[in-house]
């Protein structure tokens, strides 16, 4: 069944505030949806929290603010 809903959570450099909100997501979303995670600039842990916990993960190079990286995911 493909997603109904589509989370994207912009995210810069909080890779413990991204696991609490990810963790969240996943006990009270009850319908299909899927998680896309925007990961601002290099940083390695925050995308691997992403992936630990099945969201998809965009890469933005560069900081472009909030609302750049929402449409992009």
């Amino acid at each position: 069944m493909s997603p109904l809903v589509s989370i994207v959570v912009p995210t810069l450099h909080r890779p413990r505030a991204l696991h609490t909100c990810l963790r969240s997501v996943r006990h009270t979303v009850t319908m299909a949806h899927e998680v896309i995670c925007v990961v601002v600039g290099d940083d390695d842990e925050t995308e691997k929290v992403a992936r630990q916990n099945g969201a998809a993960v965009i890469v933005q190079p560069t900081r472009a603010g909030a609302v750049y990286a929402i449409n992009l995911g």
